[in-house]
């Protein structure tokens, strides 16, 4: 959808996912990132395009689709 995501991110997600879009707040950052993204526009867009990207790349129907199937596989319940 093209949106901007704010969210808390622990460590153990960081290290999972760690080329995720979103912007790491906390209620300790919170106010000084919201600044940040409504005086910097172009910032806010380029989250915003990285979202999409990223979504695009890792939840495309084709790409869930394949990682689906080689777990399934692995696992035996199907065979390719």
């Amino acid at each position: 959808m093209g949106l901007c995501c704010l969210t808390e991110i622990i460590p153990e997600y960081e290290k999972f996912i760690p080329d995720h879009p979103f912007i790491n707040i906390n209620e300790g950052n919170l106010y000084s990132v919201l600044i940040q993204l409504l005086k910097n526009p172009g910032l806010l867009k380029k989250y915003k395009k990285r979202g999409r990207d990223w979504v695009i790349q890792n939840h495309d129907l084709k790409y869930t689709t394949n990682q689906l199937y080689g777990y399934y596989n692995e696992k035996g319940w199907i065979k390719s």
